[in-house]
């Protein structure tokens, strides 16, 4: 039983930084990707505004 423990703990403990890594890789995308279409909204709706008032 320690040996299965010993190797998954040297199997696991050089995994779990990566997954860290991974995890906070992942959170930073879905940041910027939420941002970028909260960016993208913002000017279209700019945009069609401005259209707008110069058409009328």
């Amino acid at each position: 039983m320690d040996i299965v423990l010993a190797t998954t703990q040297t199997i696991l403990l050089p995994l779990f930084p990566c997954l860290c890594i991974s995890r906070k890789v992942t959170a930073s995308v879905q940041v910027n990707k939420y941002f970028s279409e909260y960016l993208s909204t913002q000017i279209y709706h700019h945009f069609t505004r401005y259209l707008c008032n110069k058409l009328s």
